[in-house]
């Protein structure tokens, strides 16, 4: 990791893929803010690594490569990432998608 705790840093995750190839990339590289004894707060939102979200701490490990890789999720912020995927067919009931999402309190 970096010397300087509050420096940024980039967190590899390796990613499993899923039948029908999802995501189509082996891993996600994320921004993270160094706290300090291998621990780093996300500092960017995930695309494709699940179960993780912006401000999460998570313990990172040093690999061959040089990279601070992902080791485990130390504690979990009071955020969530909502992922969607959108169609032809699901466009259709946007509006009252957006309504179901917006009165779960995940919009302000």
């Amino acid at each position: 990791m970096n010397d300087a705790a509050g420096a940024l840093v980039k967190v590899w995750f390796a990613l499993d893929q899923e039948e029908g190839g999802w995501p189509p990339v082996g891993g996600e590289s994320l921004w993270a803010v160094d706290v300090g004894d291998g621990l780093v707060r996300v500092d960017n939102v995930p695309f494709f690594v699940r179960d993780l979200a912006y401000g999460d701490i998570v313990r990172t490990q040093l690999e061959g490569d040089g990279r601070p890789h992902f080791h485990e999720r130390v504690r979990v912020r009071v955020r969530v990432r909502v992922r969607v995927r959108w169609s032809r067919t699901l466009a259709a009931g946007t509006p009252r998608r957006a309504r179901r999402v917006r009165a779960a309190g995940c919009f302000r």
